[in-house]
């Protein structure tokens, strides 16, 4: 993705409070707690197609940035990188504040994103998101494999068209 900047696209890809707007499956996604500069929970609530029931989930999420937070990138055994790169740790946890909602199926979702600058090619980003997902109930797992990469798309391709079009606008 070229002529992206880092720190800006990583603020629309995080921030819950867009998401409701950026993602029509999505019913509900709100902030629960935030524990740290780095660490909040939150809740999300996500519609899916019939048979299936609506899943929610409640997420533990760190968002590191190799220049604000080395030590904590190094204790963790992140990649060191020369150009800035932000690792986004989602998972899953069971919170009394956070209980499953009648016809919902509580979803269990780690993933890894990692966006960070190209390394060949100045103003251009990559990104890279691994996760494993386990949505609850009995849906087949090419079913889970599919919808996972198809939303993952989705979100990347939303948050890229609001960063766009905000960028139009402030240089309006």
């Amino acid at each position: 993705m070229s002529d992206v900047e880092i720190d800006q696209f990583v603020l629309l890809l995080t921030d819950f409070s867009a998401a409701t707007k950026k993602d029509d499956k999505i019913i509900k996604a709100e902030m629960i707690c935030v524990l740290s500069e780095y660490s909040d929970i939150v809740y999300v609530q996500s519609k899916l197609p019939f048979p299936f029931s609506n899943r929610d989930v409640c997420q533990r999420r760190f968002i590191l940035s190799n220049k604000k937070h080395p030590e904590l990138i190094e204790s963790f055994g992140l990649p060191q990188k020369k150009s800035t790169a932000y690792f986004i740790f989602n998972e899953a946890i069971a919170l009394e504040e956070c209980p499953t909602p009648k016809g919902f199926e509580r979803a269990k979702m780690y993933t890894l994103t990692v966006v960070e600058e190209h390394p060949t090619k100045p103003g251009a980003i990559k990104v890279t998101n691994v996760g494993q997902n386990d949505p609850g109930g009995s849906i087949p797992d090419s079913i889970i494999n599919k919808m996972a990469t198809k939303m993952s798309k989705k979100r990347l391709a939303q948050t890229l068209k609001k960063y766009f079009e905000l960028k139009e606008k402030s240089t309006k």
